[in-house]
């Protein structure tokens, strides 16, 4: 996990959870407390660490309303190399 490739994509996550938080008017200790985990986790994946539980994403996406993207991150009818092989 310690590629130079996947540390830009945790940020832009981290950003993403960060300004859905935003949106909503969601203090991060509110967050925090909905999710069941920590502000200090919350500021790790916001930082793009990719040592967050994807269990934690999961729980931040529940309360946030997004869980159904989780799903979507690898979704067979939009893989172009996998359909071509």
């Amino acid at each position: 996990m310690g590629s130079s490739k996947v540390k830009p994509a945790f940020e832009r996550l981290g950003q993403n959870v960060r300004n859905a938080r935003l949106r909503r008017r969601i203090t991060i200790a509110d967050l925090a407390m909905r999710a069941g985990t920590s502000p200090s986790s919350i500021a790790r994946l916001k930082r793009g660490d990719p040592g967050v539980a994807i269990g934690t994403l999961d729980d931040l996406l529940l309360v946030l309303g997004l869980l159904e993207r989780l799903a979507d991150l690898i979704d067979v009818r939009k893989d172009d190399l996998g359909l071509a092989l």
